[in-house]
């Protein structure tokens, strides 16, 4: 029989459940999203210290972001990842190689920093070197270091670009797309693959240059070598590279102008991934189309899409983020979390494995419960209370355990591979305590009581 010392574990009894997501975003090979009370969580991929839990570690379970409930919206870019408070105040952490963070030097960061003093932050879009913010009057703010594109942007700190107003930005690897709050389409960088949608693929750009004399868009989403938006109509655009179809026009031909993908007016929003498309209809169906080697479309399948196809039957998708690394996770209107396509740091599941999945896989809440779903599956737990150890044995070999502190904080995550687990409570203080067991057949979540 094994022993494992763990963290004295104090936590609310409340009900496992998997409607509690209220927003999140994705980088290379890690998740991070808000639940509904405010409080931040992150998993998968750690090395730049992207998940802002305080350490370089990678966390294949869902681990709390600091302490903090007035979190309202997240932006997770390659390895550095933002978020604006209910207060309006924008912080950043992760790598910052290149100043990216905004907070006036190029240092590493495993926690959340304040970027500057302002409290009225609107939005972040971030894309590897370079990030770009508006703020609630629409003007729009940069910082970081682009040389491939002349170093439009060149400073550790926020930047006001110009002084017109803008309605959305996206900045893609090398290039930023933006829509102003007159409708019109506008670009700056560089223009491999013909992603401005001006006609060429050459040119480089230091200020945003106008695309087309259109001033009917609405969104925009800009990646690695594609472009996709819509417009005020409810019609799907895309242009740039095509040669895994990711545009779902049909082809594999690359497209230098905005090209109008089918005839639907009914597109609610889109989102432009790596060599991948993912759209929500007005009907609440997601659909898909291009790169599909490890499953991230979600159509069940492995095989490349040229034509965006139904992903699974469900009408309630609400939201879709940009995917890096061969995977994609999808928000629904009842809260609930979806991953799917390539796992390797446990980026869409969150549930200490990393197994692949070819269409949507329920993330769950981070809650712990009593009644969970192992509640038919056979597990002894004793003596309970105790005032030292407790013996836990399950039908099914125990493959790890979390610990979490009262505010849902992961304090330990440890593997184990055998029937039989001893706890040592014995140096920790009286009171109730849970521990959440990962076995081969589920999860369930125990009570104890330490005298």
């Amino acid at each position: 029989m094994k022993k494992i010392t763990l963290i004295t574990l104090l936590f609310i009894s409340v009900a496992l459940q998997a409607q509690c997501w209220s927003s999140y975003d994705s980088g290379i090979g890690y998740t991070i999203s808000l639940k509904s009370d405010g409080s931040l969580w992150a998993w998968g991929y750690n090395f730049y210290g992207q998940l802002g839990v305080g350490n370089n570690v990678d966390q294949y379970f869902i681990t709390r972001v600091g302490t903090d409930s007035n979190w309202e919206s997240v932006e997770a870019g390659e390895t550095d990842t933002f978020a604006i408070k209910s207060d309006g105040t924008l912080w950043g952490w992760g790598r910052n190689q290149y100043g990216q963070l905004g907070i006036g030097n190029n240092d590493q960061s495993f926690v959340p920093v304040q970027v500057g003093t302002e409290t009225n932050w609107k939005s972040v879009s971030n894309h590897g070197f370079h990030t770009l913010a508006l703020k609630t009057d629409n003007t729009l703010w940069g910082w970081g270091q682009e040389d491939f594109v002349n170093g439009f942007i060149n400073s550790m700190v926020p930047l006001q670009i110009g002084t017109d107003t803008w309605k959305t930005i996206s900045t893609g690897q090398h290039y930023v797309m933006g829509i102003k709050t007159d409708g019109t389409l506008w670009a700056w960088g560089t223009n491999e693959y013909g992603v401005f949608g001006n006609g060429t693929t050459i040119g480089e750009t230091s200020g945003p240059i106008q695309i087309g004399t259109e001033n009917q868009w609405d969104s925009i989403s800009a990646f690695t070598d594609h472009t996709m938006a819509i417009k005020l109509d409810g019609s799907l655009w895309g242009w740039g590279g095509n040669y895994y179809g990711q545009l779902g026009d049909g082809t594999v031909t690359d497209r230098l102008v905005p090209t109008r993908i089918g005839t639907g007016n009914n597109w609610q929003s889109v989102t432009a991934g790596y060599r991948t498309t993912h759209a929500i209809r007005t009907d609440g169906t997601l659909w898909a189309s291009g790169f599909n080697s490890s499953g991230q479309l979600g159509d069940g399948t492995t095989l490349n899409r040229v034509t965006q196809v139904q992903i699974g039957t469900s009408a309630n998708w609400k939201l879709l983020k940009p995917n890096y690394s061969y995977c994609q996770v999808g928000l629904q209107n009842n809260g609930k979390l979806y991953g799917w396509g390539s796992n390797q740091w446990g980026q869409t599941s969150g549930d200490g494995n990393n197994f692949q999945h070819n269409s949507p896989t329920l993330i769950n809440c981070p809650a712990l419960a009593v009644n969970s779903i192992l509640s038919k599956e056979l597990i002894t737990f004793f003596p309970n209370p105790t005032k030292d150890i407790v013996h836990i044995t399950s039908k099914g070999n125990i493959t790890s355990v979390q610990l979490v502190d009262v505010q849902g904080r992961v304090l330990e995550t440890m593997t184990a591979n055998d029937e039989a687990i001893d706890f040592d409570l014995s140096q920790k203080n009286s009171g109730v305590y849970f521990v959440k067991i990962y076995t081969v057949k589920g999860v369930k979540v125990e009570k104890i009581i330490k005298e």
